[in-house]
């Protein structure tokens, strides 16, 4: 069995190689962990997602699996990032996702592993929470950009509409 590289498993190697760079030569900021960290659980999925690891591990089940485990454990790092980004006026929503993410993996995993639930069956969970977090996140930003002129704010709100518009593009093509 031998290491598969992708584009973004390379992307997130190299930010968690920077941050821990930069950790060591004592500027401490986790924001370049967590996007790092993402960076890293989105490569995993996308390589389950291929199928490419089929070919490595001849199981399409644990590849499945692979992919699976990497959607619920996404939002994680995701929502660390969004509460440790820039500063904001609106109350600490990300830590509360944090959480609820972090109680729906261990249902989840708690439920597939026990088998009374096959793990298709708790995707829409997530999914129901992600959609619950990028409208929080969408109002927020856009209230810190118009009442607050936050420009950080302003910068995650562009990044995050380029990650939804590649989201929405990858729907498409599918």
């Amino acid at each position: 069995m031998g290491f598969f590289l992708t584009p973004a498993s390379f992307a997130g190697s190299y930010e968690t190689t920077m941050f821990l760079s930069m950790a060591v030569s004592g500027l401490r900021n986790p924001t370049l962990l967590y996007l790092a960290l993402f960076s890293e659980v989105v490569g995993l999925w996308i390589l389950g997602e291929s199928k490419t690891m089929q070919f490595f591990i001849g199981s399409e089940y644990l590849v499945t699996k692979l992919s699976y485990y990497a959607l619920l454990t996404m939002p994680l790092p995701f929502t660390l990032y969004l509460d440790n980004d820039y500063q904001r006026h609106t109350p600490a929503y990300p830590t509360f996702f944090f959480w609820l993410f972090t109680a729906n993996l261990v249902i989840s995993v708690a439920l597939e592993l026990t088998g009374m639930i096959y793990f298709f069956r708790t995707l829409i969970s997530v999914h129901l929470m992600l959609l619950a977090l990028i409208i929080v996140t969408i109002t927020a930003l856009l209230f810190e950009t118009i009442k607050y002129h936050n420009r950080d704010a302003c910068i995650q709100l562009i990044g995050l509409f380029i990650l939804g518009l590649s989201g929405g593009l990858e729907l498409i093509t599918m």
